[in-house]
């Protein structure tokens, strides 16, 4: 049967002020009434029921996304002892599946991206759950680019092979990882390269079975901790903190990627929303009231205040209850220098 695998253990820590340690970004109505993470596991339940989705996340964000997602069953949620990246969160949840249905196929992604076209999104989906489902293949979905981005890594794209759905399905040449603006502008110029979405589908044994060639140690040391939660908090700290990219996708030799043309966005920064929010004349993104004067190009959350603009341009305003950030549009990638000053300074009631 088809699963699904949430990974929602993320800080969201370049989306402060809003994003928080114990509300972080996939808890946040940023762009509906309903949390990013409700809004993935709706799209996700037309395809898989909430009875087979898998929760990835940490301590303290558990009591908040289990009261955000009453339909998911209280076993399916699994709680990280601490964060150590993708590969063994992606492991873990893959060794829980795969105990209790042997021929799972998993439909691995975060739960904090932007989706637009839940239709487009399905029919690749399903594409790559027909592509997945003997084994045999990775399965990854490239994001046509539509601009020179340095902050996320890349896919080069190789002869398409075959069609599922409907849809191409290419093989994988290589994963880049995040480039420098130059050769950003090369990849984009080419026409050959897409961005890495970070969405992945896979036949659980299988998936298993290379990452343990790929990567033994971490594998032996998670089926030792799956015995029991004390096992699982005594051994997974110790765990190396490594990326699935870095761990098995970017030595994979049978990876193929599915284009996903579905208006995605992994809103990463706050500069995601200069092109999802709403604009004014000047170009002014904001979701929320806004006058502005000889101001253009900046992107504003007031959170419900009124804020008003004069005479700046290319900036972030974000204003929470207790916090506000100013920065200009080409620093948003360094908020965490902000984090890092306020562990320094021991501020922990604004992390």
């Amino acid at each position: 049967m088809n699963w699904a695998l949430i990974m929602a253990g993320g800080a969201g820590t370049r989306f402060w002020p809003a994003s928080r340690l114990a509300r972080p970004k996939q808890l946040l109505p940023i762009l509906k009434s309903r949390s990013l993470i409700q809004e993935t596991v709706s799209r996700i339940s037309l395809l898989i029921p909430p009875s087979r989705m898998i929760i990835l996340t940490q301590a303290k964000q558990i009591d908040l996304i289990r009261k955000a997602l009453p339909q998911i069953p209280k076993r399916n949620f699994i709680v990280e002892p601490v964060g150590r990246n993708t590969a063994p969160a992606l492991a873990l949840g893959a060794l829980v599946v795969n105990h209790r249905d042997p021929k799972a196929v998993i439909f691995c992604a975060p739960a904090d991206q932007l989706v637009i076209d839940a239709k487009k999104f399905l029919r690749a989906v399903r594409a790559g759950i027909e592509t997945a489902k003997n084994g045999g293949v990775h399965v990854t979905f490239g994001i046509p680019p539509t601009a020179p981005e340095t902050g996320f890594g890349y896919i080069e794209r190789g002869t398409a092979t075959f069609k599922k759905s409907g849809l191409s399905v290419y093989e994988v040449k290589r994963f880049v990882e995040k480039p420098k603006l130059n050769r950003a502008r090369q990849f984009l110029k080419s026409g050959k390269f897409f961005w890495n979405s970070g969405i992945f589908i896979w036949n659980a044994a299988w998936f298993l079975s290379e990452l343990e060639k790929a990567q033994p140690a971490l594998l032996q040391q998670l089926k030792k901790a799956v015995v029991s939660h004390q096992a699982l908090r005594k051994i997974y700290p110790t765990l190396e903190n490594i990326s699935i990219d870095y761990a098995l996708m970017e030595s994979a030799k049978n990876v193929c990627m599915i284009p996903g043309d579905f208006g995605w966005s992994d809103l990463g920064t706050w500069s995601a929303f200069d092109k999802i929010w709403p604009k004014d004349s000047l170009q002014n993104a904001s979701r929320n009231r806004l006058v502005s004067v000889d101001s253009s190009g900046n992107i504003v959350d007031g959170d419900s205040k009124l804020v008003a603009l004069l005479g700046v341009n290319d900036l972030v305003v974000v204003s929470t209850p207790d916090a506000i950030l100013v920065a200009r549009k080409d620093r948003v990638q360094d908020v965490r220098e902000i984090i890092d000053i306020l562990k320094h300074q021991r501020l922990e009631q604004y992390l």
